[in-house]
């Protein structure tokens, strides 16, 4: 009987775990727009950060080599996620390699609240790039 009740347990918890993890029904990966960089004069996309306050982060399909990235869920409302590139290395050229990266849930088309800023280096000059909702894709 104790096995019994053991293994209804256990079954019963899995079944919780993936209704728990299961994926919301709008959930949209993101895009960003062509961003012209100083390349010869060595400019490279160091940092991203994106947030916003109508949904979450739901998850990342694969990350550039050598970039760390944060998720902070969202607290008061507001989620956001960071990447940072591990050295001058591994800063890249453009943001081809995070498009449709990033998945985020929850946002609908009212609310244009995801916002992001990108950190360019050259040398020693350090430059941010700011886009808001309207300029980011949001597909499918």
């Amino acid at each position: 009987m104790l096995k019994k009740l053991f293994f209804v347990l256990m079954a019963v918890s899995g079944l919780c775990a993936s209704v728990a993890n299961a994926a919301p029904v709008s959930t949209f990966r993101v895009f960003f727009p062509r961003l012209v960089l100083a390349v010869e004069d060595g400019e490279r996309v160091t940092q991203l950060k994106l947030t916003q306050t109508c949904g979450e982060f739901w998850g990342l399909s694969g990350i550039p080599k050598d970039w760390g990235v944060e998720i902070v869920s969202p607290s008061s409302g507001s989620a956001s996620l960071h990447a940072t590139a591990g050295h001058g290395a591994s800063s890249l050229f453009d943001l081809k390699k995070w498009n449709g990266v990033i998945q985020i849930s929850g946002t609908h088309s009212r609310c244009q609240d995801l916002n992001a800023v990108i950190t360019t280096e050259a040398g020693e000059r350090r430059k941010e790039y700011y886009f808001s909702g309207r300029e980011l894709q949001l597909r499918k």
